[in-house]
């Protein structure tokens, strides 16, 4: 894949970013004003859209461009077939929520996910066996996470919508994505890319230990969710260690990676990388919150989930990619739309969470309405950022 080619996928993935946030604005507003949508379909469609069609799919063109550069057509069949999968999905989910055509939809992305995992796990060009061995964890987590869907039409037939297996199907496959997948696909890129950036410049000696805390870590957090169905005391304990675990992760993955951090090209990188680490800190911030007993059933309140979903996934994740888009691209602060865009951004994205946590945290601060007023305008900004990003490459 060519840095032109690289460029025109972006552009596409980048658009159902845009496409998942104006879902998401569309949403807020409906909680101000009536709109003729079903909530809960919109809001399928909104998180399989950002899910599947912005974070997957950017990260399926990041790993074609640095590990597989001669991979040519193939590659390129694979992502519009996904592609049209995406689209399918955000034409059915709004009108049907989980019905036959968007399950449909959404099985052909998983099938195409596996065929792309299968042939990343052959042909990918690794510049250290390490890295070889962090992609194919995130490979391994993507496949495992996807068995909690193929879990979830028994346990509706067995048990029920509203049953503990049913839920938890769910929360292994959100589990394993966001801390497994995406965790391990950014750490091998980002090193991927720093290798061939710099050069050896990786502390090879630390990695056997981050690779187990963090492969460990990943597994026994799970057992938070475990613990809102199982209130036993052992199971908080595990949820505990995996936190323990997590926390040694990152700190031997520092060492992994080199003490000292090489000048990115621009202050607009510089700000991203600050922003996706301040994503990743707050991301363990709130994991670790969980282990205290008052906070541990706070977990399933939805607005701590949305703000710790919303953590994940437009700090640390975004925050990488932008920065990864701004890198190969040579976006510059110092020009106008850039510094617009990511100004409407991170402000979006302040704005919401601070509303998210102190409704999680019942701090009686705001009036219905305006607490719904705001969460709408931060959306608002969240989409207004995408949209400069989005121009910003179509001028590129």
């Amino acid at each position: 894949m060519s840095p032109t080619q690289l460029r025109r996928y972006l552009f596409i993935c980048l658009l159902n970013f845009g496409v998942a946030a104006l879902l998401g604005v569309a949403l807020r507003y409906s909680s101000i004003a009536w709109l003729p949508i079903r909530y809960s379909h919109f809001t399928h469609a909104h998180s399989h859209t950002a899910m599947l069609g912005w974070a997957y799919q950017a990260l399926f063109c990041l790993l074609v461009y640095f590990f597989m550069p001669q991979g040519g057509r193939k590659y390129r069949r694979l992502f519009w077939a996904t592609q049209l999968s995406v689209f399918g999905i955000m034409g059915s989910f709004p009108v049907q929520g989980y019905g036959p055509v968007s399950i449909t939809f959404s099985t052909l992305h998983t099938i195409f996910a596996y065929i792309f995992v299968l042939a990343a796990w052959r042909e990918a060009l690794c510049a250290t066996p390490e890295i070889r061995r962090l992609l194919r964890t995130a490979l391994v987590f993507f496949v495992l996470s996807t068995l909690g869907v193929w879990c979830l039409p028994p346990c509706l037939l067995i048990w029920g919508k509203d049953s503990v297996p049913y839920q938890l199907a769910i929360q292994f496959y959100l589990h394993f994505q966001f801390n497994g997948w995406f965790a391990a696909a950014v750490g091998a890129l980002y090193m991927q890319w720093r290798q061939q950036q710099f050069g050896p410049v990786l502390q090879h000696s630390f990695f056997k230990n981050f690779w187990y805390l963090f492969s460990g870590g990943t597994a026994l957090t799970f057992f938070l969710p475990v613990s809102w169905y199982v209130p036993e005391a052992w199971v908080a304990s595990l949820n505990g260690l995996g936190l323990c675990f997590q926390l040694g992760a990152l700190y031997y993955f520092l060492k992994w990676a080199g003490p000292k951090q090489r000048p990115f090209a621009s202050w607009l990188s510089r700000i991203l990388f600050l922003f996706l680490l301040s994503g990743l800190l707050l991301k363990l911030l709130f994991q670790s919150l969980t282990f205290l007993p008052p906070l541990a059933d706070m977990a399933r309140i939805q607005p701590y989930r949305i703000g710790f979903i919303h953590v994940s996934m437009l700090a640390f994740l975004s925050g990488f990619l932008l920065l990864i888009f701004a890198e190969l691209l040579r976006w510059h602060l110092q020009k106008g739309i850039a510094f617009v865009a990511f100004a409407l951004f991170i402000s979006g994205f302040l704005l919401t969470e601070l509303l998210l946590f102190t409704q999680a945290f019942a701090i009686p601060c705001l009036s219905s309405n305006t607490y719904f007023g705001l969460l709408f305008t931060g959306s608002l900004l969240l989409f207004s950022g995408i949209l400069g990003f989005i121009i910003l490459l179509w001028r590129r």
